[in-house]
């Protein structure tokens, strides 16, 4: 092979992945803006991320209650919320504060980090699906990355647990078509559903839920290719490795989840106040088209002429549409012209992007069409050169036989199931109550994105021998930044909005939030019990109710920390060091025992350590920790370890990750040393029986 030959050999296996990665970035290129414009979540999102960031620095490498958010009254959100996306921007910024990097800089990192991540599994998952073809595999991942509901989940809602969840959904299902499908073995495959199957669950329960729902019914779509025997190999001990692997590493937080849902004990166990009723999930099914991400002209149109709206009127950004398509028109017709001219492969290229470039800056086109175009032509230039410089193989042509592919009956049959829940409110009946932890019918476009990319690949995979066809999909897919609601949503908000905008945060923006989440789940109910009366007259209830309830008087240190209170007994107890939620006193008990109650909301895992030796449980006393402590003069650090689930699943978790690990790097050794010896021994055995 010529050096020529192997450098376009070069390009076009990195050209996709660089393509991907563009996409990424212009799929939210808002983000390069300074801080964020707030949204339904930025809140809590950038509280929880600033909290656990304090926590590295203070020693809490594990899941923990919160330290700077609701103040000293440690809150426990990772009772319930899965901690994944919040631990990973900390993370990131813990590593790179040295550069500047701050949580707004983390959170936005992560989103885009997974973005890529889902991408290139997107594109992984359809270089199977299409047998190897680069044009239909670049094509999908960037329809993947473009579809609107996960950038309005980034950037409208600042739902950024829930557009991070959604990229691991491609990792899964890479793994189940590669285990389904592939003849020969390989690691990567059971690797991936672990990764995936983590990080969905880890992310956001209810994307995590749906994703191992049809990846199930994936499996069971193509039972006859799963039971089918393998040459050399068997994909049920590592399938079920994997399996155990998920298990291991998710018990913790899964048990953890289920053990405070079932409590009792907490806003978390109200379905009203929740919204996991059946009449609030059927409800929102009306709401399925404003919250799918797509562009909304009838609520711009009501912004219009508002101080939230000085951007582009409805007709301007239909105009700017038609300008997109024209502009692909017009770079497509100019490279045909341009093919009939002498010695056209030394500008060709230049004319194309000249002529698609053209309209949009003579109308000055809004910044979404930009990208659109952008990203359209680098699709189709790609797509010329590899039908100019490396035509596929005729034999490739099509697979006439998607009629007979269960993998396009999943598609349909998934896709089918996702619209009818999300539009049909009596379909909601029909499904267990679990499933209305959804909330919000709408939050199934998030699984909905991933079926239609499949279909897409799948019908793609049939014309990725016809220039025209792909040519044409290329530009509808790139469309799709210039009709999302997001990206012209939040950009004008940084133009019109900036008594909106966060840029400072930290440990003072975590301190100022006095709220969590929709409805301070993790709070114990108690404190919204208006006919609530405790026994003891000396309790902390009502100071710490009157916290809650008016946003007030939280403590962040030593001097505003709430004096614990003897309920019980007789003695005398202060704080000695902060450092929420493990704080540190000094007690002289003078009865044998004295039950004292400190301004810290209960939860299940805290251990009164007296002198360094653990030596009571807590106990929950109206909503808030109470601990049994011993005659005598003593030192005390509260020590909170978190419920049972937590204190196994945690070691079950590490455990799990080594597993993994070892398991991958084995599984390499397995495929590469100990199947070809077998294959080369059974093949011997052949030889000699002959």
């Amino acid at each position: 092979m010529s050096k020529i030959e192997t450098a376009k050999d070069l390009f076009k296996k990195i050209f996709p992945y660089l393509l991907i990665v563009a996409a990424t970035f212009l799929s939210t290129f808002v983000y390069f803006n300074k801080g964020l414009i707030s949204g339904d979540d930025i809140a809590f999102h950038l509280s929880m991320t600033n909290d656990v960031l304090y926590g590295l620095k203070h020693g809490y490498w594990t899941i923990s209650a919160n330290h700077l958010h609701l103040g000293g009254f440690a809150l426990n959100n990772f009772g319930f919320y899965g901690p994944l996306t919040h631990y990973s921007a900390a993370i990131f910024t813990f590593l790179f504060e040295w550069a500047g990097a701050t949580p707004i800089i983390g959170l936005k990192a992560v989103v885009i980090l997974s973005a890529a991540l889902g991408g290139i599994y997107t594109y992984f998952f359809a270089m199977k699906v299409s047998k190897n073809n680069r044009i239909v595999s670049t094509i999908s991942a960037v329809l993947f990355i473009f579809l609107p509901y996960r950038i309005f989940c980034a950037l409208c809602r600042c739902a950024f647990a829930e557009s991070v969840a959604i990229c691991f959904i491609p990792v899964v299902f890479y793994a189940c078509y590669s285990i389904v499908h592939d003849e020969k073995y390989s690691v990567h495959s059971y690797v991936a559903l672990c990764i995936g199957g983590i990080g969905v669950v880890l992310t956001h329960a209810f994307t995590g839920l749906l994703t191992a729902i049809f990846a199930f019914v994936y499996l069971i779509f193509n039972i006859k290719r799963l039971i089918k025997k393998r040459e050399g190999f068997s994909i049920w001990p590592s399938l079920g490795i994997a399996a155990f692997i998920c298990c291991l590493c998710l018990f913790f937080y899964v048990g953890n989840a289920f053990y405070y849902k079932s409590s009792g004990l907490y806003n978390l166990n109200d379905s009203v106040k929740m919204w996991t009723t059946y009449e609030h999930v059927a409800d929102s099914t009306k709401n399925s088209n404003d919250f799918s991400g797509f562009l909304n002209l009838i609520v711009i149109s009501g912004w219009q002429g508002s101080s939230i709206w000085n951007a582009e009127t409805v007709s301007s950004i239909t105009f700017s549409i038609f300008v997109y398509f024209l502009s692909m028109v017009l770079c497509v017709v100019s490279d045909k012209v341009c093919r009939l001219l002498p010695k056209n492969k030394y500008y060709r290229y230049f004319v194309d992007v000249v002529f698609a470039v053209l309209i949009p800056a003579v109308t000055l086109t809004r910044v979404e069409v930009w990208v659109s175009v952008g990203i359209s032509v680098l699709i189709f230039l790609f797509i010329t050169f590899i039908f100019d410089y490396s035509k596929p193989k005729e034999e490739e042509e099509l697979d006439k036989k998607l009629i007979y592919n269960p993998d396009f009956y999943f598609s349909l049959f998934a896709l089918t199931i996702c619209f009818i829940f999300m539009y049909v409110p009596q379909a909601w009946r029909i499904v267990p109550p679990v499933m209305y932890q959804a909330q919000f019918a709408w939050r199934i476009w998030g699984i909905t994105t991933f079926f239609i990319v499949m279909l897409v690949t799948l019908l793609l995979s049939q014309f990725k021998m016809k220039k025209n066809a792909l040519i044409a999909s290329s530009i509808i897919v790139s469309s799709l930044c210039a009709l999302s609601m997001g990206p012209i949503e939040k950009r004008v908000a940084y133009e019109v909005r900036q008594d909106k905008l966060i840029v400072e945060d930290g440990e003072e923006y975590a301190k100022s939030i006095k709220f969590s989440g929709a409805q301070n789940e993790m709070i114990p109910a108690v404190f919204y019990d208006d006919t609530y009366v405790p026994e003891n007259a000396n309790s902390l209830y009502y100071s710490v109710r009157y916290c809650v309830w008016y946003w007030r008087n939280y403590c962040y240190d030593i001097d505003s920390y709430i004096a614990p209170s003897v309920l019980e007994g007789e003695g005398t107890i202060k704080i000695t060091e902060y450092n929420s939620p493990e704080n540190k006193f000094e007690f002289n008990i003078t009865s044998d025992t004295a039950l004292v109650q400190f301004p810290q909301f209960y939860y299940s895992g805290y251990n009164a350590i007296v002198d360094g030796f653990e030596y009571s449980k807590a106990e929950n006393v109206d909503g808030l920790l109470a601990l049994r402590l011993p005659r005598g003069q003593h030192e005390l650090k509260l020590q909170f370890i978190e419920s049972k689930f937590v204190q196994v699943g945690m070691p079950l978790f590490y455990v799990g990750i080594s597993l993994l690990v070892a398991g991958g790097v084995f599984g390499v050794y397995y495929s590469k040393k100990i199947i070809p010896e077998k294959l080369k021994k059974k093949e011997e055995e052949n030889i000699s029986s002959k």
